[in-house]
């Protein structure tokens, strides 16, 4: 049974919803046709980058490039709300209202931020390399990040 996921554009999208819709289905992850709709951007900009995250994380998954198409996006989104905002200080007036629209936009920036931290963390979590052990002994403590400080020698003086 196929799923419509018509249902999640609004309904003026029209044609538009169908040529998504079979964009999707025709390229799926494997290209940047969607990131490229979904930022706006020239496809050659959008392809390098998308390149380059996938081969540094080593994305071989849907959901992992659907994480680097994600890391891309809100990084472009933040590149894009901090020139606004730097446009709007730049101003030699400032109203009330050029405050209230820094204010969205401060806000809008710290949420992009946060999902450009998110996505790389996640990403970084996930691709992160298996490691098998086998440990023969009574007892084990195994943990990741740690460091062991041996100060009996110190003590012993």
């Amino acid at each position: 049974m196929r799923h419509n996921r018509h249902h999640l554009l609004p309904p003026e999208a029209g044609s538009s919803a169908a040529h998504l819709e079979a964009l999707f289905q025709n390229t799926g992850f494997d290209t940047e046709d969607l990131l490229t709709i979904a930022t706006g951007e020239s496809s050659t900009d959008i392809a390098h980058m998308r390149r380059q995250v996938i081969a540094d994380f080593n994305c071989t998954k849907p959901s992992h490039k659907m994480l680097a198409d994600t890391l891309i996006s809100d990084v472009v989104l933040s590149a894009r709300l901090s020139q606004r905002m730097n446009l709007l200080l730049d101003k030699t007036e400032i109203t009330d209202l050029t405050v209230q629209h820094i204010q969205a936009i401060g806000r809008e920036l710290d949420r992009s931020r946060r999902r450009v931290l998110a996505a790389y963390q996640a990403l970084a979590a996930i691709t992160q390399p298996k490691i098998n052990v086998n440990i023969r002994a009574k007892n084990a403590v195994i943990g990741q990040n740690q460091q062991f400080n041996n100060n009996a020698s110190q003590n012993n003086q």
